[in-house]
């Protein structure tokens, strides 16, 4: 574990996320250097996922190797990072994501689109109906799940519904099909074996395309890093080591 406690990570958010709901998943981590990347807010007409990640390096330390991570989005970007910059790129880690939204047959479960966009949901909160599907209904009455919600309902910065869209149209317009072969950071997925936002499949695809990559299952839903917290760190750790 002390070796770990200089490793310096790197976190990509998830759609319509921030560094403000990255913290909880962060401090529950024993060990490590943390940047929390913050969502693109200008030139959204022109947002993509290659210009967003090319901008965010700009602003980061020049000589520094990263531990990326990325959460479904967020994953897009940190795949990206690791095809732009792959000397800066220590091993790269990718939760609950897939290769992009452009002609892919493994990207969001429509169903989950359905309920998080239904105006006839039963659910009025906004945030609470997207959030719930993030997790796994025996955990919708936990602490766990509570505590999170109204965590994000005091965000001082929220993401705006015109950053969440143009987001949605980058994510569209992407895909890392094309270089995943190339990849050859020590690369480790994770995925929720209850995720209904992102198919199993999106992840075996990514296993299958990037060489000597090492998948983890843990019995959770979307948000699984922090259902099941502990059992991610452990797989985290277990990774320095593989």
């Amino acid at each position: 574990m002390d070796k770990l406690q200089g490793e310096s990570f790197i976190w990509f958010p998830g759609w319509g996320g921030n560094s403000y709901g990255l913290l909880p998943i962060v401090e529950k981590l024993s060990f490590g250097l943390h940047y929390l990347v913050d969502p693109k807010s200008t030139d959204l007409e022109s947002l993509t996922i290659e210009t967003w990640v090319s901008e965010i390096f700009k602003k980061l330390p020049s000589n520094r190797k990263w531990n990326v991570m990325g959460i479904s989005m967020g994953g897009l970007l940190a795949q990206e990072f690791t095809k732009q910059f792959p000397s800066h790129v220590k091993s790269l880690h990718l939760l609950c994501t897939n290769t992009g939204g452009k002609n892919n047959p493994y990207a969001l479960n429509p169903e989950t689109l359905k309920r998080w966009f239904s105006q006839s949901d039963d659910i009025s909160d906004p945030l609470d109906r997207i959030l719930r599907v993030c997790f796994t209904q025996d955990s919708i009455d936990s602490e766990v799940y509570q505590n999170y919600l109204s965590y994000l309902r005091k965000d001082p910065s929220p993401v705006v519904p015109k950053i969440s869209r143009a987001q949605h149209r980058a994510v569209l317009e992407y895909s890392s099909r094309s270089f995943l072969s190339s990849i050859d950071a020590p690369t480790f997925i994770y995925i929720g074996e209850k995720d209904e936002v992102v198919p199993l499949d999106a992840s075996l695809e990514l296993l299958s395309s990037i060489k000597g990559s090492h998948l983890f299952k843990i019995d959770g839903g979307h948000f699984f890093f922090l259902e099941k917290s502990e059992v991610f760190e452990n797989h985290l750790i277990k990774s320095f080591e593989l």
